[in-house]
């Protein structure tokens, strides 16, 4: 296992306790292995819209994270 690092935006960084947090995952790691990860460490995000962005742009569940890549989790949001 290796140690990610996530940027948490928002009620996300108040339920996971913290802007800069570590996950834990298995290389190769996906957005989704990500999702899992985040919400078995903190249950308070299952069931909530939120998004991933890796390297400040949005990414799909099925692309591939490295442990170098900038990880964030945001909340939802509005916008016009």
């Amino acid at each position: 296992m290796r140690t990610f690092s996530v940027i948490c935006f928002g009620m996300m960084a108040e339920w996971a306790e913290g802007s800069h947090q570590e996950l834990k995952l298995e290389e190769p790691a996906t957005v989704r292995d990500v999702r899992k990860a985040a919400e078995q460490r903190w249950p308070r995000i299952q069931g909530i819209t939120y998004r991933v962005a890796v390297n400040q742009r949005l990414a799909h569940d099925a692309e591939i994270v490295l442990q170098t890549d900038e990880i964030a989790l945001m909340p939802p949001f509005a916008g016009g």
